[in-house]
């Protein structure tokens, strides 16, 4: 959970290239967290996997800021969520030695997040 965290507190503030930091979003989805989609398929492939990262690294910062800042506040939202959902419970990844990757997550932000409507 740990490195999840870090690296949404690093695309939060910005620090280095936001576009390798989708690119880690989408291995960490491919890699079975799937609540990561948004960020890392919608937002990391479609932006930036597709170049190959010699490729995407010779672009200019100036092609990679228009690549990215069409879609940057849906995803630094995205990315609010879900670290919000880490820090306060409602998004949990627990151990399970009996799945494919050895961990499940529970989600229950948009129960949360209905509850929250409600009141």
């Amino acid at each position: 959970t740990w490195s999840i965290v870090r690296v949404l507190e690093q695309f939060l503030s910005r620090e280095g290239d936001l576009g390798v930091l989708l690119e880690a979003f989408y291995e960490l989805y491919c890699d079975g967290f799937y609540f990561l989609k948004t960020l890392g398929f919608e937002y990391g492939f479609t932006s930036v996997h597709r170049y190959e990262p010699d490729q995407w690294n010779s672009i200019t910062e100036q092609e990679k800021a228009d690549r990215l800042n069409p879609l940057l506040t849906a995803a630094m939202n995205e990315a609010q969520s879900i670290l919000s959902g880490l820090n306060d419970g409602t998004l949990q990844i627990v151990d399970d030695r009996e799945s494919f990757n050895g961990f499940d997550v529970m989600d229950d932000r948009t129960t949360a997040y209905a509850d929250e409507i409600e009141r």
